[in-house]
């Protein structure tokens, strides 16, 4: 989880020098994400997302977790609309 910045816009009135150092590196590009499932060719060609190992928190982190997922609702709560 991350705080409330999604976009280059949001990014320079939140952190106007990340901004411009993303701008040096990644210049104009327009980069968007899209999920694995819809770009199933090049190099994830054969790749079946039915058989991928599904992510399972450790017993033992189980407290590390809660509090990862807490924090990340206060921040939720807390970010600006």
């Amino acid at each position: 989880d991350h705080n409330h910045v999604n976009t280059r816009e949001e990014l320079l009135d939140y952190d106007p020098e990340l901004a411009a150092l993303c701008r040096e590196v990644f210049r104009d590009t327009e980069l968007r994400y899209t999920k694995a499932i819809t770009r199933l060719d090049g190099h994830m060609q054969g790749y079946d997302p039915s058989t991928a190992p599904t992510f399972v928190w450790p017993d033992r982190l189980k407290h590390a977790k809660d509090a990862i997922h807490k924090q990340a609702l206060e921040r939720s709560q807390k970010s600006p609309e």
